[in-house]
């Protein structure tokens, strides 16, 4: 079994129920009737300002993690089908989106390192190249696992966070689905 975390973020219409429906995307995707994605632990709702700034709406964050027996170029397959049915322009990276989804680490051995090509014209790239350096992911990291070690930078993300320039993000509280 693979363990996941993903980074969830909307900054469109009703933020926090799409954020419960990509839950709901998740946990409900099947293959040959077999449910093949099980939600571990979901962490609290933060809002958070667009990276790189801009004048769009700011962004409901949470981070979940997951375990799964698909090969994590298959989840980001399955995760491109949830963002197009959601209405995302993959074409366009920074716009204003109804649901984004990134596989931020993937965990199946010591210190996993990945970078594949997809389907969709980008790649896979685990650890996430850019979730270091950002609060929205940070946060709600720390709640499910401080102690995970980022493979490329050999540090917690709770000492990663302490090091991190001051971002504004609000934690707003639990999410059902």
């Amino acid at each position: 079994m693979f363990e996941f975390y993903l980074s969830l973020g909307s900054n469109l219409g009703d933020r926090l129920l799409n954020l419960r429906k990509a839950i709901k995307h998740l946990s409900l995707y099947k293959e040959n009737n077999e449910e093949i994605i099980f939600i571990e632990e979901v962490s609290s709702v933060y809002e958070s300002s667009p990276i790189p700034s801009s004048d769009q709406p700011n962004f409901f964050n949470i981070i979940l993690r997951i375990k799964s027996k698909i090969e994590p170029i298959d989840l980001l397959d399955i995760i491109k089908i949830i963002e197009l049915d959601f209405g995302r322009d993959l074409s366009h990276k920074n716009q204003p989106r109804i649901i984004d989804i990134d596989i931020i680490f993937v965990r199946y051995y010591e210190n996993h390192i990945l970078i594949e090509p997809n389907e969709y014209g980008g790649r896979l790239e685990v650890p996430h190249p850019r979730a270091h350096q950002r609060a929205f992911v940070l946060m709600p990291l720390l709640e499910i696992d401080s102690d995970i070690i980022h493979p490329l930078i050999h540090k917690t993300i709770k000492e990663i966070f302490i090091n991190l320039e001051k971002q504004e993000i609000l934690k707003l509280g639990s999410i059902s689905y």
